[in-house]
C-alpha cells in the first residue's frame, strides 16, 4: 500500500513539473507609473502629467464624458494575468468654496479586442469604449476635503486582479459630474504587472503536495 502511495506521488509531481514547465512561468517588471492631474472648474478642463504616460500623461476627452490617463504596461496576453495597485490623493485649494466639485474616477484597461502595438483606445465612440475599455471605479462623490484611494483599503485582496488576460494598457479615469469652481489637484502612482496566470502557482503547489505525500510514504 505504501508502495502504491509513493508511486501515485511520484507520478502527481512529475506530472505538475511538466504542466508547469508547459505554463509561461516568468512575470514582467512591475511598472511605476506616477503622476500630477488638476480638474479646472472655471473652464471645464483635465490637464494631466506624467514621466512614463501615453503622450507625457495629458488626458483624453471621450464622448461619454470620461477623461482617460494612458499607461502602457506590457504587450497583450491571454495567456498571463495582472495585477494593479494605486494610491492617490485629491485635494481642493486651501480656500473655503460652496461650489464644490462631484468626480467619478476609475481605473481601466485595454481588453484583448483592442489591436496591439498601437495607440491606447482612444478617438472612439461610447459603442467602442464598452468593447474596447473595462472600467473599475474606486470613487465616486464630492471633493470638499482631502480624498486619500488606497488599493490596501479599497480592494477586497489589496489589489485589482485581472485573472482572464493582460491588457496592453492601464488608464486612469476622471467623470467630473459636477465642475467647482475651483480647481482640484490629483496626483499618486499606479504600480501593475504582467504575471504568470494563477493556474501556474497552483499547479506549483500540487507538484508540492505531492512530493510531501511521496516523502511521507517512504
Amino acid at each position: 500500500m505504501k508502495r502504491l502511495q509513493r508511486l501515485l506521488g511520484m507520478g502527481l509531481a512529475v506530472s505538475a513539473l511538466l504542466l508547469v514547465m508547459a505554463v509561461p512561468a516568468t512575470a514582467g517588471p512591475v511598472r511605476t507609473d506616477t503622476f500630477i492631474d488638476y480638474i479646472y472648474g472655471s473652464s471645464h478642463f483635465v490637464e494631466g502629467s506624467s514621466d512614463t504616460g501615453y503622450y507625457y500623461g495629458n488626458f483624453f476627452e471621450y464622448e461619454s464624458g470620461w477623461y482617460n490617463q494612458w499607461f502602457y504596461n506590457d504587450p497583450p496576453d491571454d495567456q498571463r494575468w495582472k495585477w494593479i495597485t494605486y494610491e492617490m490623493i485629491m485635494c481642493p485649494p486651501l480656500e473655503h468654496s460652496y461650489d464644490v466639485a462631484d468626480i467619478t474616477v476609475a481605473i481601466n484597461w485595454s481588453t484583448m479586442a483592442w489591436p496591439a502595438g498601437g495607440t491606447p483606445p482612444i478617438d472612439i465612440t461610447p459603442a467602442e469604449e464598452d468593447q474596447y475599455i473595462v472600467r473599475h471605479v474606486i470613487f465616486s462623490g464630492r471633493v470638499d476635503e482631502c480624498v486619500h484611494l488606497y488599493s490596501s483599503e479599497l480592494e477586497p485582496d489589496g489589489r485589482i486582479v485581472i485573472p482572464d488576460y493582460n491588457p496592453e494598457w492601464v488608464s486612469l479615469d476622471i467623470m467630473v459630474n459636477h465642475w467647482g469652481t475651483p480647481p482640484i489637484t490629483m496626483s499618486g502612482r499606479i504600480d501593475h504587472q504582467c504575471v504568470p496566470e494563477p493556474s501556474t502557482f497552483v499547479l506549483l503547489g500540487f507538484g508540492a503536495l505531492a512530493l510531501v505525500l511521496t516523502r511521507r510514504f517512504r
